[in-house]
């Protein structure tokens, strides 16, 4: 009661309904900021991802980062290092492209997750499966892009080294594999001399990469002009392979021909060998 004897419950009711409305209000307002900075994290995820990194999210965005400087041993400490004499024989070059090919396999298993890719006009949809290996029941495969790169360095390792070590007729060599009976043409290497068109295909991947990469680090001769290479004793600013590499081969994910990989030899012929260990 006020002191003329009125009653105030109705403005207290009105100052009320005004709280709870403006703390209603508070509550919508919080939301719709929630949403809109998780959506704008999501597009700026996919517009600003460092470069490197998958923008999709299917390849998490710690696996490979963060970038550190990085040495690159030239022994064989380092599994992707390719000695010098490498040329030197066919036994040489065998070895050195068998090693190399036990580095890593190129493809995941995608568990159900899926990517998107960009058209050639900006648009974007999602990325379908590579392949779905019959003895790998409903597992589908993406590629990742840099570990396919380093396949085409070994495509490029061992098609050169073809040509200067050995025969490069390749209908003198599927004749050698007639006359050895049981051997297929995938499974004699007598026949591993990679078409011209797929070895110009692996120089235009790699030449891909380097243009995307545009690697603006300056070189130069750290030991006297001309003395050895430019890269010598100078590190690199570099993503973590080996973390990439780690992720594609866990056991959750990983395909190689032990694992239902072999399966993809027939999907790909002799090319097989470019994804899989």
């Amino acid at each position: 009661m006020s002191l003329d004897g009125h009653n105030l419950r109705p403005k207290n009711g009105l100052r009320t309904w005004c709280g709870c409305f403006l703390v209603i209000l508070l509550c919508v307002y919080s939301l719709a900021m929630t949403i809109l900075v998780l959506a704008t994290a999501k597009v700026s995820l996919w517009l600003a991802a460092p470069l490197g990194n998958d923008p999709n999210g299917f390849v998490p965005a710690s696996v490979g980062a963060p970038p550190r400087w990085r040495t690159f041993v030239r022994n064989e400490s380092n599994p992707y290092h390719i000695p010098d004499n490498v040329f030197a024989s066919e036994i040489k070059t065998r070895e050195t492209v068998e090693r190399l090919v036990q580095t890593h396999s190129s493809a995941v298993r995608i568990n159900g997750r899926h990517a998107r890719w960009v058209h050639d006009d900006g648009s974007k949809s999602t990325l379908q499966a590579t392949f779905t290996p019959p003895s790998m029941g409903q597992d589908q495969v993406y590629f990742i892009r840099g570990l396919y790169q380093m396949r085409c360095i070994i495509v490029l390792l061992e098609a050169y080294g073809t040509s200067i070590n050995r025969q490069t007729n390749i209908t003198d060599a599927t004749h050698k594999t007639k006359t050895n009976g049981n051997k297929g043409e995938d499974d004699d290497h007598d026949v591993w001399h990679w078409p011209p068109e797929h070895v110009a295909y692996c120089l235009n991947v790699l030449a891909d990469a380097v243009q995307c990469t545009a690697d603006a680090t300056p070189l130069s001769f750290v030991n006297g002009f001309a003395s050895g290479h430019l890269t010598d004793g100078q590190q690199a600013w570099c993503r973590d392979w080996d973390s990439l590499r780690a992720w594609a081969a866990d056991e959750e994910r990983s395909v190689d021909a032990a694992r239902g990989g072999a399966a993809l030899k027939g999907a790909f012929g002799r090319l097989w060998r470019t994804v899989l260990p």
